[in-house]
């Protein structure tokens, strides 16, 4: 719940240990003795574009990889979304990277991806240079991938809003 209170506009209540989450205002004009002196006008609609999670992956060259070792690569990344990216666990939208293995027929070498934090927060258009390092399977697999995804944490990855996964073929040296 931390995390949804910057999502959308609602209130949070805490007494203790006891949180509300409705609130009801029942407000009252004294003394209106009927008069009808009330502001009046035209409710003017207002569009709101839905949140758009879209990332722009880039990686100038795949990492060398040697069985059982680290391998480190630098990830470029653009939010071409439109919500602000935060690195902070306590605001919302808060935008971390995967990273995992994966062979030719889509078998996961890696287990759950792992997570990089953003270096700070990036607002819609702005881009980053991200240093990471994966642990590389260890024996040779032919075929092999690193796959690339952005996840907003306890909500979804960005694979599900349209924004898809980046897979880089990857080789190992000898």
């Amino acid at each position: 719940m931390p995390m949804q209170a910057y999502t959308t506009p609602h209130v949070v209540l805490r007494n203790f240990n006891t949180i509300y989450t409705t609130v009801s205002l029942f407000l009252m004009k004294p003394g209106s003795g009927g008069r009808s002196d009330a502001v009046v006008g035209s409710e003017v609609p207002v569009t709101v574009p839905p949140f758009q999670y879209c990332a722009e992956l880039t990686l100038d060259e795949p990492p060398r990889l040697r069985p059982g070792q680290g391998c480190s690569f630098v990830l470029g990344l653009r939010n071409a979304g439109n919500v602000t990216w935060f690195p902070d666990p306590s605001r919302s939208h808060m935008v971390r990277v995967g990273a995992w293995f994966t062979t030719v027929d889509g078998r996961n070498c890696t287990g759950e991806p792992v997570r990089f934090h953003l270096p700070h927060a990036l607002a819609p258009g702005q881009r980053c240079s991200l240093a990471m390092r994966l642990e590389a399977p260890a024996a040779p697999i032919d075929g092999l991938s690193l796959n690339v995804g952005l996840v907003k944490e306890l909500c979804f990855w960005f694979r599900d809003k349209g924004s898809p996964d980046v897979a880089i073929p990857v080789r190992y040296e000898s």
